[in-house]
């Protein structure tokens, strides 16, 4: 297989009885159909105590979930938490390198080839340095192999990644941060450079007054170095990975990667051939 995709996701929730299993179902078909190895999942909700369960349940369809929990609250639920699940028949799990809360990173075989990818879940408020030190203490962690995905929480320009009545008044709090982290790793935000100037929101949101605005919080980071830095990226925008009566407020974010060294060969032994 020389193309994978992977789908960044926000769920709004996935704890509800019998909701793990659906999307569970709803990821393997995305992958038969859309070619989907990876879901890099945000603010599942899941507890720790369903741990060994969820994992039972997604290796039960060849697949492999690692979880990562956000902290327990005063009543004692976890809202929050990333995850990353794999399809056992196109990827290989060699090693998981971190796992904290709002953050992940596994190293997997694809092809012959070894990437990290990473999810994360910024924390969502605006309060204080929260999302600026979250960031921080990255730094290190994302190696130059990662593909990052994620509900960042920020947007990288508020020129063009905002859409409101006053782009320049939206709190981006940690973005100037998050850059840093990625730029030393020379990890980049392709898409945008695909997209030029042109808007491309995942989330809209009535603020006060019924005012909406729409940013681009969802997005797909990947590597100008190492075994991947050859692939051809595209990506897609998507709003029916379903798998409950309420879907999410937040676009998914494929990202297709196409590995054009492995098309080589093929290629030239069909014009050989001709």
């Amino acid at each position: 297989m020389v193309k994978i995709g992977l789908l960044s996701q926000n769920l709004r929730g996935a704890k509800k009885n019998g909701l793990f299993a659906k999307m569970l179902h709803e990821f393997s078909t995305w992958r038969d159909k859309k070619g989907i190895s990876v879901l890099c999942a945000q603010e599942h909700n899941l507890s720790p105590a369903q741990q060994r369960d969820l994992e039972r349940m997604a290796t039960s369809k060849n697949m492999t979930v690692i979880l990562s929990f956000a902290p327990a609250n005063q009543v004692g639920q976890h809202p929050g938490g990333v995850l990353l699940l794999l399809d056992n028949k196109t990827l290989s799990l060699k090693k998981i390198n971190h796992n904290l809360p709002g953050f992940l990173s596994a190293n997997v075989e694809w092809g012959g080839t070894a990437i990290d990818v990473v999810g994360i879940y910024a924390p969502s408020t605006n309060a204080g340095t929260i999302r600026e030190d979250f960031y921080k203490s990255l730094d290190g962690l994302i190696q130059p192999n990662s593909v990052v995905g994620g509900d960042f929480n920020c947007v990288p320009d508020v020129t063009l990644d905002v859409a409101s009545q006053n782009p320049l008044a939206y709190p981006n709090k940690g973005a100037g941060a998050l850059a840093e982290v990625l730029g030393k790793q020379s990890i980049v935000d392709e898409r945008r450079n695909q997209l030029g100037n042109a808007p491309e929101p995942t989330r809209s949101q009535a603020g006060e007054g019924g005012r909406i605005t729409a940013t681009r919080l969802d997005r797909w980071y990947v590597p100008t170095a190492g075994p991947a830095k050859d692939m051809l990226w595209t990506y897609e925008l998507h709003n029916t990975f379903t798998f409950k009566a309420v879907g999410s407020d937040h676009y998914g974010v494929v990202l297709y990667m196409e590995d054009l060294n492995h098309l080589l060969p093929w290629f030239l032994e069909l014009l050989l051939a001709l």
